[in-house]
């Protein structure tokens, strides 16, 4: 995913539960694309407002 300016190390992600191979090929294009837009976001909270609002949305659902 690159590199992160403060600590000069290489980000990393990873996605599992897929059911086929096919699937897993899909994801890592999508993230690729994303990546090359850089419009791709890793889901992590960094503040309690941001954990708040991934909270919020899975609340809705229920």
């Amino acid at each position: 995913m690159g590199v992160d300016p403060l600590t000069g190390n290489e980000k990393r992600t990873t996605r599992s539960g897929f059911k086929t191979k096919k699937e897993a090929e899909l994801e890592l294009s999508r993230i690729k694309l994303e990546i090359f837009k850089r419009t791709f976001r890793k889901i992590q909270a960094e503040t309690y407002q941001d954990m708040y609002e991934l909270w919020i949305k899975q609340y809705e659902k229920r």
